[in-house]
């Protein structure tokens, strides 16, 4: 693989080598996920779902507690500060595993207000 060359913070320049990463393009991922805003989730809402620097409308398909069983709960709203895993529905393909990380994260936006209500994990 090339070595890519950068300047560190101290004005030096190093290498690292660029890990190659497999992307999928998914249509829905299952995620575990921290709902941040005051607003409750809904999930008859359309939201924007953030990956890897592509932004595309999603639907919450079904939403659970994060510790509660493999089976999801017919949650309808979930309320500030909550854990829970979720299986999303989006409206056009993301590439998932493109970053350049070991955990792939995404970030939910309001769509009507464009504020970021919650962050999380799209699971393996």
């Amino acid at each position: 693989m090339p070595a890519t060359r950068f300047r560190t913070d101290s004005g030096s320049f190093s290498q690292r080598r660029d890990v190659a990463h497999a992307s999928r393009p998914v249509l829905r991922f299952e995620a575990t996920m921290l709902w941040l805003d005051e607003v409750p989730l809904a999930t008859d809402a359309t939201w924007l779902v953030r990956h890897d620097g592509r932004t595309v409308r999603a639907h919450f398909a079904a939403i659970a507690p994060a510790g509660a069983d493999d089976e999801y709960d017919a949650l309808a709203q979930v309320a500030q500060h909550t854990w829970i895993r979720a299986h999303i529905r989006l409206h056009a393909p993301l590439a998932v595993g493109a970053e350049r990380r070991d955990v792939p994260t995404f970030v939910v936006i309001d769509e009507s207000t464009h504020r970021a209500v919650a962050a999380g994990t799209i699971a393996a």
